[in-house]
Order: structure tokens, then sequence, then C-alpha cells
């Protein structure tokens, strides 16, 4: 299947939430609003696992970043 979802860019439905995920969080901790901010602190070592799942070197990068990384991890745990 994974070869499939390759060919045709598309993530499978975990990394899918996952990046869901990991855009949610690095939006809500680069925002301006304090309560927001001291709120993510709280997962903030959640953030930072999913960051180091996919290799993920700053965890305040561009979302272009975050959505490469994650292609770039699948990418490489697809046998072709």
């Amino acid at each position: 299947m994974k070869p499939l979802q390759y060919f045709g860019t598309s993530l499978p439905l975990t990394w899918l939430l996952d990046e869901r995920k990991l855009l949610f969080y690095r939006k809500a901790m680069v925002h301006s609003k304090t309560v927001l901010r001291t709120l993510m602190s709280a997962v903030h070592s959640v953030y930072v696992s999913l960051c180091d799942k996919y290799d993920i070197n700053k965890p305040y990068c561009s979302i272009r970043c975050i959505k490469q990384s994650l292609w770039n991890a699948f990418t490489k745990s697809v046998a072709l």
C-alpha cells in the first residue's frame, strides 16, 4: 500500500494526523496570545517527540519545512 501512496503523493492517514498535530502545535506556540502560549507549554513535550519522530530539527521551522520533513520520512519508509 505504501508504494501506491508514494506514487500518488499521499501520506497514510496516521501520518496526516501527525502532520495536523504538528502544524496546530507550531501555530499555537508562535501565537501572540499569552494564554494560548501558556496552555501549549503543557504539550510542548508531545510536540518535541513528534518532531523527533519525523527528524524535524527546528521545532519553530516553517510549515513547508514540516510538511517536507514528513514527506522525506515517509519516502525513507517506503520499500520500492
